[in-house]
C-alpha cells in the first residue's frame, strides 16, 4: 500500500482498554477457537516460557511461532519434554495439559536463530485433549491488504489470568518497512502483548491467514497513533515448504 501513512488510534503494544469488555470471548467463541490453547515451556530464566499453539489438521499436531522454544539464557532450543500443552477454558481455569512429545521449527532445521521470517514451528502432543474438539485447517491463503482481522490469543496483561482475548485490526503489506522483501511477513495494528506471540489470525469470513508473531515497541495502557512505516505488530504466514513440511511431520516423518 502506497501513499502517506495512516494514522489509525491503536495500541501498538498491549491492550486498548477502552475495548476490555469486547476483547472477552463468549460461549460461542470459546467453542470456535477451542484449537488455540497455551503452551509452556520451562527455561533457565526467571519464569517458564508461554505461548499459544493451535491444532491445525488434527487433534495430536498443531502450529505456532519458534521464538518462544528458544532459551535466551541458556542460548539453545527446549527440549520437548520441558514443554506443556495447557488446555483453559475462556474464563483461564486450567482444564487439562498434555505433555508435548516432539516439535520441529526453522530455527532449528535452517540455523536461523532470531530470523523473523523464519519464526515457525509444528508440535505433537501425546494425547487427543479431552476439552477440544476443533482444529483448523493448514493453509497457504493470503488475507487482502486492508482487510479487517482477527487475533485469539492469550497474555493480554487483563485478568482473569490465561484467559484467551480477540482482539481486532488490519492487515496490511510490509512495503516500506524493514521486512519489506520477505513474502510470508505482513504487518497489522491488531493488539499483541507478552504470551500472545504463535495466536491465530482469521480474516472476517473466519479463514486463518497467519500467526502474530511480535511487535515493534514496548508498554501497556492507552492506545497510541498506528504509524503503519514505523510502529506495528507483524505477523507470519504458512508459505508452500512449510505446510510439505507439517504433512511429513504429522505422518511422523
Amino acid at each position: 500500500m502506497g501513499g502517506e501513512p495512516r494514522f489509525i488510534p491503536v495500541t501498538i503494544y498491549g491492550v486498548d482498554e477502552r475495548n476490555l469488555e469486547s476483547a472477552l470471548l463468549d460461549a460461542s467463541d470459546e467453542k470456535r477457537y477451542s484449537a488455540t490453547q497455551l503452551i509452556v515451556c520451562n527455561s533457565m530464566g526467571d519464569k517458564p516460557k508461554a505461548t499459544a499453539g493451535t491444532l491445525a489438521g488434527d487433534l495430536r499436531h498443531g502450529i505456532g511461532v519458534a521464538h518462544p522454544f528458544y532459551d535466551e539464557v541458556a542460548l539453545k532450543t527446549i527440549p520437548p519434554g520441558e514443554c506443556r500443552f495447557k488446555v483453559h477454558d475462556r474464563k483461564g481455569a486450567l482444564l487439562e495439559e498434555i505433555a508435548i512429545v516432539r516439535y520441529k521449527s526453522r530455527w532449528q532445521d535452517d540455523r536461523l536463530f532470531g530470523n523473523g521470517n523464519q519464526d515457525l514451528m509444528m508440535f505433537e502432543i501425546a494425547s487427543e485433549p479431552k476439552h477440544v474438539d476443533r482444529f483448523i485447517p493448514v493453509s497457504t491463503y493470503r488475507a487482502r491488504d486492508n482487510g479487517e482481522i482477527l487475533l485469539i490469543a492469550f497474555g493480554h496483561d487483563l485478568k482473569p489470568a490465561f484467559s484467551k482475548r480477540k482482539a481486532r485490526g488490519r492487515l496490511y503489506s510490509n512495503i516500506g518497512t524493514r521486512f519489506e522483501g520477505d513474502a510470508n511477513l505482513f504487518i497489522t495494528d491488531v493488539d499483541s502483548a507478552p504470551m500472545a506471540s504463535g495466536g491465530p489470525l482469521f480474516d472476517i469470513e473466519g479463514v486463518f491467514v497467519g500467526l502474530i508473531v511480535g511487535s515493534t515497541s514496548s508498554g501497556t495502557g492507552a492506545p497510541g497513533e498506528f504509524r503503519r512505516l514505523t510502529e506495528f505488530n507483524y505477523g507470519i504466514r504458512l508459505d508452500e515448504r512449510f505446510v510439505r513440511e507439517y504433512a511429513e511431520f504429522v505422518k511422523g516423518r
